[in-house]
C-alpha cells in the first residue's frame, strides 16, 4: 500500500508479504475511518490462504481482522472492496465458497479478529439460458 502526497511525493505504508500472518494481493480499494485507520480485503493470504480483511493503523501497524476459511460456511477471495456501516461493521462480498461455492455477503466487525465475522448470505447458482434469436 502506498500514500501518495499532493506534490507527488509516494510514501510505502505497508508490503504485503505472502503466509498466514498477513494477506496478500489487495486487489479493491481502501476505505478510512474518523480515526484514520484504512480497511481493505486481500484475495489470498491469511491463515487458510483464502483471502483477508485487513486494517492498516495511522502508525502503519497492519492488522489481519479476519482470514477467510472457504468451505460450505465460509466464503473465500474477497476480491471486491468494502463499506462500514456507523457501528463499526465492515461489510463485503467473497468470489468463492459458502453452500453451493459461488461466494457470499459477509459481515466483519472492525475491531474484532475471527470470531467477529458472519456469512449474511450464500449466493446460489442460476442456470444460464442458452442464447436464442439471429444475433446470437
Amino acid at each position: 500500500m502506498f500514500k501518495l502526497a499532493p506534490d507527488g511525493t509516494e510514501t510505502v505504508l505497508h508490503s504485503f508479504a505472502v503466509g498466514p500472518s498477513d494477506g496478500y494481493a489487495p486487489y479493491a480499494g481502501l476505505i478510512a475511518d474518523r480515526a484514520g485507520n484504512l480497511y481493505g480485503t486481500t484475495d489470498f493470504g491469511g491463515v487458510s490462504g483464502n483471502g483477508a480483511v485487513f486494517k492498516l493503523a495511522p502508525d502503519g501497524t497492519e492488522t489481519v481482522l479476519y482470514s477467510f476459511a472457504g468451505g460450505p460456511s465460509d466464503g473465500l477471495g474477497p476480491f471486491g472492496g468494502l463499506i462500514a456501516d456507523r457501528a463499526g461493521n465492515l461489510y463485503g462480498t467473497t468470489a468463492g465458497g459458502g453452500a453451493s461455492g459461488n461466494g457470499g455477503g459477509v459481515q466483519a466487525r472492525a475491531g474484532r479478529h475471527r470470531d467477529g465475522a458472519v456469512l449474511l448470505c450464500r449466493w446460489r447458482q442460476r442456470r444460464r439460458r442458452p442464447p436464442s434469436g439471429p444475433d446470437r
